[in-house]
């Protein structure tokens, strides 16, 4: 893997607050074997840290331990990320994996991202608490 810095930093929380840049750039998670990941994003920081925040994915589950990064202009993010990958992502491959995307995939990802323990609810006008209780309850 290409990237400037040859050695990972961790990837944990605290590393990722102290080294990641809020830039734009392409970025890789790696474990001790591989790379695993390697994305882009405007800002490096918000990205890693959405991955830490993820869920039983199937990112997660290949135990990513390291994470690298490089910046670089918005422009020429999908081309660096390419050439990382070592191979041309085609639109028909990105489309084809696009709509492989199931229905199934995005309730899964949507119970993930929509816990009930993390939801509020704001009400604009006179709500009664049997209302309130009746959309809560859904």
């Amino acid at each position: 893997m290409p990237f400037d810095r040859l050695a990972p930093y961790a990837f944990s929380l605290v590393s990722v607050r102290n080294n990641a840049p809020a830039m734009s750039g392409v970025y890789g998670l790696s474990n001790a074997r591989k790379w695993l990941f390697v994305g882009e994003a405007d800002n490096i920081r918000a990205a890693l840290l959405g991955h830490l925040q993820e869920k039983h994915t199937p990112l997660l589950e290949r135990a990513p331990t390291g994470f690298a990064f490089e910046l670089c202009i918005p422009h020429d993010r999908l081309a660096r990320q390419e050439l990382m990958l070592g191979r041309y992502i085609s639109l028909e491959e990105a489309l084809r994996q696009i709509n492989a995307v199931t229905p199934s995939d995005m309730l899964r990802v949507a119970n993930q991202l929509f816990e009930r323990s993390q939801m509020t609810v704001t009400a604009l006008g006179p709500v009664d608490e049997k209302s309130l209780n009746n959309v809560v309850s859904r």
